[in-house]
């Protein structure tokens, strides 16, 4: 193939233009995606027929606040049963979502930053400075307030582990 130089290619201008606009990065490599919600989501849910949505720990590390967990959780949507999911690494779950509680790019997508952090806050998952720092970190980069969070999960009708969120929200906000 021979030698590339990217200044073979593109001027000084247009390269700093790239720069900027994040396509490349300082050793001039193209970035061929945007790493957000999308591209995880795609890369885990891609495979599947039906539309699903990755929920609590894979949709906390959707969001870049956690590593890749090694086998990830979702829901189906619009009443959609999967007896078995294309990706071997894929756990479904069946929750009840509203359109408000999802962010979907076609087939697949992510439960939002709001939903997400109640999932967690309710999950029997053992408490943990990852988990603590975690949500700490969605809620700062996604600027949900300890208000909002409290008034969500009040006014879920009927949820189970309800005053255990609620404990875990005030125990990290202190």
């Amino acid at each position: 193939m021979g030698h590339f130089s990217f200044q073979d290619y593109y001027s000084l201008a247009e390269l700093s233009a790239l720069r900027l606009d994040g396509e490349i990065n300082n050793k001039l490599l193209l970035w061929d995606e945007v790493d957000d919600w999308r591209s995880r989501s795609s890369l885990v849910l891609g495979r599947e027929r039906h539309p699903v949505v990755l929920t609590v720990n894979s949709a906390l590390w959707a969001h870049q606040v956690v590593p890749e967990p090694p086998i990830h959780s979702a829901s189906t949507l619009k009443g959609k049963r999967i007896r078995e999911p294309n990706n071997p690494q894929l756990r479904i779950e069946e929750r009840t979502l509203s359109a408000s509680d999802i962010w979907l790019t076609g087939n697949h997508g992510v439960t939002t930053p709001l939903r997400t952090l109640t999932d967690v806050l309710k999950a029997d998952a053992h408490e943990s400075t990852l988990i603590s720092d975690s949500l700490r970190l969605l809620m700062q980069r996604f600027d949900l307030s300890h208000a909002l969070v409290e008034r969500t999960i009040q006014n879920m009708a009927s949820i189970p582990h309800k005053r255990r969120a609620l404990a875990r929200l005030e125990k990290l906000m202190n």
